[in-house]
């Protein structure tokens, strides 16, 4: 049985069988087939035929390795569904198992939109534009992580902690950024104010109720750390995006 399951177990490995034995079976046969017989042309066949084995062996067992991971990614994505706005630790632990398979099958543009993960850690993770909208991220953990482009829109991250965290061009609009540490964080074209939109006799234009130091005092309100950090290094612009000063 073992030797059953180590064949069966992989494409490539059921084809090789296959070419052994056939062609072995095509030298028997051709041996009892009359006086005409040579053994050149059942070595010419016989390399024919292993190689076309060989070469859609490979080909199938590529096909299949894709179609499993597309398969596996599918599954992890529903997982996630399963397990949103359900505020357990149960789904907590289970959401973090799927993202974390998904991160390591090279998954972007994950959604996390409405999911229970208080207290977790992403540490050295690339979670470049996944959607955190609405997340509970309460004392989560983000440690050399990489958000460029993701979205954090009205979050939760009361007493988060980012090291060393790049969130250039993140929407970061409405964030409860409550005594979370913000030390040396990446926010360049960071979305901090969204502007409002006004029709003024058939026109639209965007409106812009906050100045560009509301954020900062939000941030010092906050209690913040690494505030000053931030202050020096960045300004809001018109558009209510952070940039470089």
């Amino acid at each position: 049985m073992k030797i059953y399951h180590f064949f069966i177990e992989k494409p490539a490995r059921f084809f090789f069988l296959a070419a052994i034995l056939w062609g072995g079976f095509m030298c028997v046969f051709n041996s009892k087939d009359g006086t005409n017989f040579q053994w050149h042309d059942i070595l010419v066949e016989a390399n024919w035929m292993f190689f076309d084995l060989l070469v859609f062996g490979i080909l199938l067992s590529i096909y299949e390795a894709l179609r499993e991971k597309k398969e596996k990614i599918e599954r992890l994505h529903e997982e996630i569904d399963d397990y949103r706005e359900w505020p357990e630790k149960e789904a907590k632990f289970r959401l973090m198992g799927s993202v974390r398979r998904l991160v390591k099958e090279g998954e972007k543009k994950l959604d996390l939109r409405n999911c229970y993960l208080e207290g977790t850690s992403f540490a050295d993770w690339n979670l470049s534009k996944t959607h955190f909208g609405m997340a509970i991220l309460l004392e989560a953990k983000f440690y050399q992580t990489v958000l460029i482009g993701s979205t954090f829109q009205e979050a939760k991250l009361k007493n988060a902690a980012f090291y060393s965290v790049d969130l250039t061009g993140a929407d970061l609009e409405g964030v409860n950024f409550s005594k979370a540490n913000l030390s040396n964080v990446n926010l360049e074209g960071a979305i901090v104010w969204p502007p409002l939109i006004h029709i003024l006799e058939g026109i639209s234009q965007k409106v812009y109720p906050f100045g560009s130091d509301d954020w900062f005092r939000k941030l010092e309100t906050d209690g913040i750390i690494g505030l000053e950090e931030i202050e020096n290094k960045y300004y809001v612009d018109e558009f209510g995006i952070l940039r470089l000063k």
